[in-house]
């Protein structure tokens, strides 16, 4: 299923900004931390879109972004 690249990109930066905190709390205490890749941060994340089969566009419950499968791909790259 297509994920809404609106709502993961959302949550991507949200997780950025906690990840960035552990990490400069790690720092301090002289620990290590290993931030993850953007890929594998995506890979966690799950906001499935809706397909209206009438129109072959996508829709995501959460933010309303309707598109095609062509124009979600896009908005990812």
């Amino acid at each position: 299923m297509v994920n809404c690249p609106e709502c993961v990109s959302r949550e991507i930066e949200k997780k950025k900004k906690l990840l960035e905190a552990e990490f400069n709390e790690a720092e301090e205490e002289g620990r290590e931390f290993r931030v993850p890749a953007y890929r594998e941060m995506e890979d966690e994340i799950d906001f499935p879109m809706k397909l209206d089969s009438s129109t072959k566009h996508f829709i995501c419950k959460r933010c309303g972004l309707y598109a095609t499968r062509e124009q979600v791909n896009d908005i990812r790259i």
